[in-house]
């Protein structure tokens, strides 16, 4: 099967998937038929897309339609940022509580430097989507997207650099290590590597050749995770150089996946949430999660057990033990 062919089929496929999940969406959690927080009506329901966890009590949101909120206090209460775009939001990284980024469709980057209060547009130098951005220190970033596309930053996003791979893949996630290591993730089992922060990638050959990856998580230079479609889960132990593929007991798309101190966390499509730890090749679905239909897309922890998962429907899970998760209403 040539790319172009395959790639028409896996994004036929990913459309229908993505509709029957929109169109079935309702939750119960822990599967008691009991609506979570009494039933309380959802003010947003766009689709959430990414989280970024400062801590247990704050965190950010972004999604459809230019949608960025902050709250401060455990999900209490939210406040949405003005971004002055309407674009969809897919990528988000803070290096402290003052200084963030988010990317989205149409080649879009926007900061902020007062922690949120004003958000202003980077000049991007490309009109793709720009799946995942991340950055590991104020200066210091990459962003990946849509036809092989990466820009690097070496001035906090004042200028970019294209740096794309020639492959014609697109690339849905980005995890860098440090200022010389990092992973990106795509299409076609697409998994590239750089130890010169991307001035060269090599592409590591993994099980799953034609399978789409989403999701990118490393915890050192040797210990990584990547997921893909119908339930894949990689994990390598050194540095990628040989990958074993997991049993998560899905079929389902598995969109994002965070390792959180010893344990690892796992979300994708039909309220797939999933969890193990980094000694274990076991995985089990969280519990507290089993009711929820709809997809969720995005998982992020600050520390071992402040995390927070947000999807479809304006749906947002928050733990602070690491155990026990609840829903918090916009």
């Amino acid at each position: 099967m040539n790319q172009s062919l395959g790639r028409t089929i896996l994004m036929i496929g990913a459309a229908v998937l993505l509709f029957v999940c929109i169109s079935s969406c309702r939750y119960q959690l822990g599967g008691n038929g009991v609506e979570p927080n009494g039933g309380k009506k959802r003010e947003i329901t766009d689709p959430l897309y990414n989280v970024f966890a400062l801590s247990g009590e704050k965190a950010w949101v972004i999604g459809y339609h230019g949608t960025v909120l902050c709250t401060g206090d455990g999900g209490v209460s939210w406040n949405k940022a003005e971004t002055g775009t309407h674009e969809a939001l897919y990528g988000i990284c803070f290096v402290d509580g003052q200084q963030g980024w988010v990317s989205g469709s149409h080649g879009i980057i926007l900061t902020t430097r007062d922690g949120g209060k004003i958000w202003s547009r980077q000049a991007s130098g490309t009109d793709k989507h720009l799946f995942d951005i991340h950055f590991v220190d104020p200066l210091h970033g990459m962003a990946v997207g849509y036809y092989g596309v990466i820009l690097r930053t070496s001035d906090g996003g004042g200028t970019w650099e294209d740096i794309s791979l020639k492959d014609d893949i697109s690339l849905n996630a980005l995890d860098i290590v440090d200022m010389s290591s990092g992973w990106v993730v795509g299409e076609f089992g697409s998994i590239h590597h750089t130890e010169d922060f991307g001035t060269t990638w090599t592409q590591t050959k993994v099980p799953v050749e034609e399978a789409s990856l989403f999701g990118v998580d490393f915890a050192s230079k040797t210990l990584g995770y990547v997921t893909g479609m119908d339930g894949i889960i990689l994990k390598t132990e050194d540095g990628g150089n040989i990958w074993t593929r997991q049993e998560s007991h899905s079929t389902d798309p598995i969109f994002s996946i965070q390792i959180a101190g010893d344990t690892v966390w796992a979300v994708g499509l039909k309220g797939t949430a999933l969890q193990s730890t980094v000694s274990s090749v076991e995985w089990q679905p969280i519990a507290d999660l089993k009711g929820v239909w709809g997809w969720i897309r995005g998982v992020h922890f600050a520390g071992p057990t402040a995390g927070w998962m947000v999807g479809n429907n304006g749906m947002i899970f928050r733990t602070s033990d690491g155990g026990k998760w609840t829903e918090t209403v916009l």
